[in-house]
């Protein structure tokens, strides 16, 4: 059986704007799609309830493999910490989150992911389909982060609300 601690994933980016402004990009769900590769839209399922305890639906796409995710926001502390996880915290098994730090002049967000238990098709992976799940999600990560960092680089106006 595969070890659940290999799918616990984080990389971190330094951005040039606040960390309030750098969570307020990332709690902005419906604008995830800017930065993942893999997420395309996501949309929050009531558009008033968008904090703590708020669901969204996301649509994903890996080549031909098409996918939707309902995700419960987990945590949401401005300037500090935004997380989800996919199917909610009481049944869901994969937790995304960005957690942000001041630094200098701007900020530090690191992007995390963690299977907190294999069930499903998760818990009848090989040893090699665990490595290839691993490998495609530190690319998905290391994108995300690198389009995250080109927008706050590219906003002057995201800079001036520094």
């Amino acid at each position: 059986m595969v070890d659940v601690e290999r799918f616990n994933l984080s990389r971190a980016v330094a951005l040039p704007v606040a960390s309030d402004v750098a969570y307020a990009m990332v709690a902005d769900i419906t604008r995830m799609g800017e930065w993942s590769p893999v997420c395309k839209v996501c949309t929050w399922d009531d558009a008033a309830s968008t904090g703590l305890g708020a669901w969204f639906t996301g649509k994903n796409v890996v080549r031909d493999f098409e996918w939707e995710t309902h995700c419960e926001v987990v945590a949401a502390t401005p300037g500090e910490e935004f997380a989800w996880i996919v199917g909610g915290a009481d049944e869901g098994v994969v937790r995304w989150g960005y957690r942000f730090r001041a630094v200098g002049d701007g900020c530090e967000v690191e992007e995390s992911w963690r299977i907190s238990r294999l069930r499903g098709p998760l818990g009848e992976m090989s040893d090699d389909d665990a490595d290839a799940l691993v490998a495609r999600t530190t690319k998905s990560i290391e994108r995300t982060l690198a389009n995250l960092e080109a927008a706050s680089n590219e906003a002057p106006e995201l800079a001036e609300s520094n």
